[in-house]
């Protein structure tokens, strides 16, 4: 959910401790390649107080006719729905009286939306539970997770005191630690910029990391990709990448694909993280990934790094970091992508020979790992604050070293906007043209 449809949720709960609570998350519920599924919600609705016919510290019923409003919902809406409410005693398991009324509405739920996961989600003043129930019977945790300037996991956390990572742990506590050990991340790029930040994120106790990359290391790569020797010429580098988290952390989740995630299908297997950090140099794929991440509500951090030489000798040096995540422009918002070039990334090969339009082949640009871990660092820092709460406030930082400058400049939505507004994929889920070309 995002920020302002918790900040709704935890005013409603918050109003009264002394008594139970109601709320309903409508939701598009996406089916994820890892056999899961990603709810989006898109409507938080909380009954007035004239709803109720029976609210007590460990009993509430809404009236026949408001619950009728409420399936009538569900009807139209035809996504998922979460019956959520409060336990102001702390209890976070489901009471007798919670099933029972589970018995009741589940089915009526199932009947007006056919063929979607509905769920349950119970409040305290201090913790939350949740679950879904399954098409075929059977029921699973459901992660809750608000996302926008911030990414914070409600549920499912188990504060750690690792000696590993004490130094850290002292800088934005126990709690960020555990955030960290079951965030989720996808490393698109395995190059000079991806290998330092899976090589970052393994050191500060990322638990799951995911590398996409389809190439294989070349020679000129060895100055800057980290983990690399002479003899890892021609092995694929998310291989070489993979490897490298393991030995900095040996019980970590490591998964390296070898595949383009200009490929829609491949683009769609990010749905199974929690966030993405964008470390590649191809506009296409960018432009993908600023789709998705509002389309699915998928947090993306967007780092890049340019060296231009002038035909005079001189060098400008340039660095970009930005999170795209609702409430967040995105890169078109921005002017950050180079529309011709998408166009022609995100070509077949067939297609890009046969186009008149497409000349040349492209340009190697000058790369320095030095360079390269400036930006990794402001954009690693800013996953860090976004998790765990470190005062680092920016989600949009311009790098211009050659002049020794670091800019935070205000980010401005534009009205209308194909990948960040409601009139474009915000929150569309499936029911929007996913981004990608087919294979």
């Amino acid at each position: 959910m995002t920020e302002s449809q918790h900040e709704q949720l935890q005013t409603a709960f918050g109003q009264d401790w002394s008594v139970e609570t109601a709320a309903f998350l409508f939701a598009h519920a996406v089916p994820t390649p890892g056999g899961a599924y990603r709810l989006l919600i898109t409507d938080v609705v909380v009954p007035p107080q004239d709803a109720y016919e029976q609210r007590t510290a460990n009993r509430l019923t809404l009236s026949a006719a408001y619950m009728a409003q409420i399936y009538q919902q569900a009807r139209g809406h035809r996504g998922a729905v979460i019956q959520a409410h409060s336990h102001p005693d702390g209890s976070l398991e489901p009471s007798t009286i919670d099933l029972a009324n589970e018995a009741q509405t589940l089915p009526r739920l199932r009947y007006h939306a056919p063929g979607q996961p509905h769920g349950r989600m119970i409040v305290t003043p201090a913790a939350l539970h949740a679950r879904l129930f399954l098409l075929d019977g059977q029921d699973a945790d459901l992660h809750v997770q608000v996302v926008g300037r911030s990414l914070r996991q409600l549920n499912f956390l188990t504060p750690t005191q690792d000696e590993t990572y004490d130094r850290q742990i002292r800088a934005f506590g126990a709690a960020g630690q555990a955030q960290l050990r079951h965030l989720r991340v996808a490393v698109v790029g395995s190059g000079g910029t991806g290998s330092l930040a899976a090589q970052q994120l393994a050191h500060l106790g990322v638990g799951h990391i995911r590398m996409y990359d389809d190439d294989l290391l070349e020679d000129t790569n060895l100055n800057r990709v980290v983990g690399t020797v002479p003899d890892d010429v021609g092995r694929p580098k998310v291989d070489i990448s993979a490897e490298l988290t393991r030995r900095i952390q040996p019980t970590i989740s490591a998964e390296p694909r070898q595949e383009d995630i200009t490929v829609q299908q491949v683009a769609r297997s990010l749905l199974d993280v929690d966030i993405v950090m964008a470390c590649t140099d191809s506009q296409g794929s960018r432009a993908i990934l600023s789709q998705l991440a509002y389309q699915y509500l998928l947090p993306v951090i967007d780092v890049g790094i340019n060296i231009h030489v002038l035909p005079s000798g001189a060098v400008h040096i340039s660095g970009r970091i930005q999170m795209l995540s609702p409430s967040l422009p995105c890169l078109l918002c921005t002017d950050s992508l180079d529309l011709a070039k998408v166009r022609t990334d995100l070509m077949t090969a067939g297609a890009r020979q046969a186009d008149p339009y497409v000349r040349g082949e492209d340009v190697k640009e000058p790369a320095v790992i030095s360079l390269n871990s400036t930006a990794v660092g402001v954009a690693i820092s800013m996953l860090l604050s976004a998790v765990t709460g470190l005062p680092i406030p920016s989600r949009y930082t311009l790098l211009k070293l050659d002049q020794s400058q670091m800019r935070t400049p205000e980010m401005v939505a534009r009205p209308g906007c194909a990948h960040c507004s409601e009139q474009g994929a915000y929150s569309q889920g499936d029911t929007w043209t996913a981004p990608g070309r087919p294979e």
